[in-house]
């Protein structure tokens, strides 16, 4: 049952916890592989590293946590110059595939923010992609990553549509983001 479910029965201090747990064990699973990448390098490579407290700020700041009640609802981001290191592409790259709807980015001001929820490793997740491209047609960026983590009616268990795709719903869901995308542009 997620953390949602249980604050929509009533027990905010259970969900509080469940929830702190959750982000307990994702913190420690992050750490693990971070350490488990450290040790596979030479001592000769870690001894290279001019400023490893940069380094760590720099690892740290590839996510972003956005703020406010929005923040909450879709999670961390990354920042244009993240995907761009991660993927080793440039600006003006990641630019063309935003362009062509590759991948779901926030514009906030004149920069670029891509949830975080859209990406397995360094790949796009091809089954959010292709809801996210049904949902492109009537509405913009910003609702659709809210739509993809709020429970909707048509799920009587209150997961969100990305909890449903994580399951493996995506015939479902992507059905759902059909007759979203049928009642907006009505």
């Amino acid at each position: 049952m997620s953390s949602q479910a249980v604050k929509g029965s009533g027990g905010a201090i259970m969900g509080d916890a469940l929830e702190h747990a959750l982000a307990v064990r994702k913190r420690e699973a992050i750490l693990r592989e971070l350490v488990h990448g450290l040790d596979a390098l030479s001592d000769e490579q870690l001894v290279s590293i001019d400023d490893p407290v940069g380094l760590g700020k720099s690892m740290a700041g590839l996510l972003v946590a956005a703020t406010g009640s929005f923040g909450q609802l879709v999670g961390p981001m990354y920042h244009a110059q993240a995907l761009e290191s991660l993927w080793s592409i440039s600006r003006q790259e990641l630019g063309k595939q935003v362009t062509a709807g590759q991948v779901l980015a926030l514009q906030v001001g004149d920069e670029y923010l891509f949830p975080v929820f859209q990406f397995k490793g360094r790949t796009v997740r091809e089954e959010v992609l292709a809801v996210v491209r049904v949902l492109r047609t009537a509405v913009d960026p910003f609702t659709i990553a809210q739509w993809l983590c709020t429970p909707q009616q048509d799920d009587p268990s209150g997961r969100t549509p990305l909890q449903r795709l994580n399951d493996g719903e995506y015939g479902q869901v992507l059905a759902e983001a059909e007759r979203a995308t049928t009642r907006w542009s009505a």
